[in-house]
């Protein structure tokens, strides 16, 4: 594998590929992303909604345009019926916060298309991949544009499965998608595991109904509006690598067999590596929680 170039100190594209609604930390991620890129001037080139929740897809749209880019592409997974009922906040923020989507104003672009025109638009090298949801999209994009994936992307850093074994919800809601990814994508992924963000709790402390953030982890969450940290380090990740909070495992190779169990089996060969912790839990959630609630 080579060397990981973190986005605070090489600029490049990104991708954020979500599935926004049935879990709230992807809110948290999509704030950090946006705060971050503002901080250390990379570009958001596009969002994905992984699910055929429209809902969500409105959702990010409500998000970014409260976060300051109301013109941030978004895709989605246009076949109907896929991972549709994470509703606890996505229709909420759809309805209450300006977007371009709830009410058919715009309709956004295919997945595999968003996929197309931003790793066509970009440098060799020159895009980051991250998926904080289920692998479909990224592996139809792929599976349609290998050259492309092969030319343009630098890295895939992925929400997904656990070391060294698992059951983890991003591979077995889309088995299939998570199986012929592992198997038969060719460039590096940085695997950040169930086990990585789980003892991480960040949220918001206090009620904010005119912040759509806040009003989606208070909606899934409850009063206490404190949640798992899985897709927040992730972004993390992207944005630092191993210069500040992360290691890496051995290199390997995820397997998944077709119940969506994974085994990591070590190879120094292998282009799959997990991410580690190498600060205590208190100061990831000390940095993630002092960019959430800054005002």
């Amino acid at each position: 594998m080579k060397k990981f170039e973190p986005l605070s100190l090489k600029k490049r594209k990104v991708i954020l590929d979500t599935d926004i609604g049935p879990d709230c930390d992807d809110v948290g991620s999509i704030a950090l992303l946006n705060r971050w890129a503002d901080e250390y001037g990379f570009e958001i080139a596009g969002i994905v909604n992984c699910t055929s929740n429209r809902y969500g897809t409105a959702c990010i749209d409500a998000l970014c345009t409260y976060l300051g880019r109301p013109d941030v592409l978004i895709g989605e997974y246009k076949p109907d019926g896929f991972n549709t009922e994470g509703l606890k906040y996505n229709k909420y923020i759809a309805e209450n916060f300006p977007n371009k989507y709830i009410n058919g104003e715009k309709s956004a672009m295919d997945s595999t298309e968003l996929y197309e025109k931003v790793l066509s638009e970009s440098e060799d090298d020159g895009v980051i991949v991250i998926t904080i949801g289920m692998l479909n999209t990224v592996w139809y994009a792929y599976e349609k544009n290998p050259e492309l994936f092969s030319k343009k992307v630098h890295a895939v850093i992925s929400m997904a499965a656990e070391y060294k074994k698992g059951h983890e919800y991003n591979i077995f809601c889309h088995t299939e998608a998570a199986k012929d990814f592992c198997e038969k994508f060719p460039g590096d992924v940085f695997f950040s595991g169930y086990e990585l963000g789980v003892d991480i709790m960040t949220g918001f402390e206090s009620a904010d109904d005119s912040n759509p953030l806040v009003k989606a982890y208070e909606l899934y969450c409850g009063e206490n509006r404190i949640r798992n940290s899985w897709d927040l380090v992730t972004v993390m990740f992207a944005v630092f690598g191993t210069e500040k909070y992360f290691g890496l495992t051995e290199t390997g190779k995820v397997i998944i067999d077709a119940d969506g169990n994974n085994t990591y089996e070590s190879s120094e060969n292998g282009n799959h590596v997990f991410i580690t912790s190498v600060v205590p839990k208190s100061e990831l959630e000390n940095v993630i929680n002092g960019i959430l609630r800054k005002k």
